[in-house]
């Protein structure tokens, strides 16, 4: 078969069938890639599944990892506000009413309190 005609079956086996076990469906997807080399990728059903499954498992790891590292620069931001409120001797704020307020708005107040403290 020539190369295209082999692409044409392996497109017609991809509408036809679907791979479960993944490195299998893999090997089958990467072997129909290196097949194309260079060309554009043909639109093809369960290829677009596979590729946009792989981008929502990287995404939502992504955006844990995002949030994670959001979450250690909130709760620093917070345990550094209350500590120069303490050192201040103004009204401590609660972890509470500074939680889910915007981390440029928590920046702001820390270096409000910097402020303050070296007067």
């Amino acid at each position: 078969l020539t190369k295209e005609e082999q692409l044409e079956l392996f497109q017609f086996l991809d509408i036809l069938m679907y791979i479960h076990t993944p490195s299998i469906r893999d090997g089958f997807y990467e072997a129909l890639h290196q097949m194309k080399g260079d060309e554009t990728m043909l639109a093809m059903g369960n290829i677009e599944e596979i590729g946009y499954e792989r981008g929502k498992v990287e995404g939502e790891k992504k955006g844990r990892e995002e949030g994670r590292e959001e979450g250690r620069e909130e709760g620093a931001l917070m345990g550094q506000i209350q500590l120069l409120q303490e050192q201040l001797r103004e009204p401590v704020s609660s972890f509470d009413s500074l939680r889910g307020k915007p981390l440029e708005e928590l920046r702001e107040m820390l270096q409000a309190l910097k402020a303050r403290l070296s007067r």
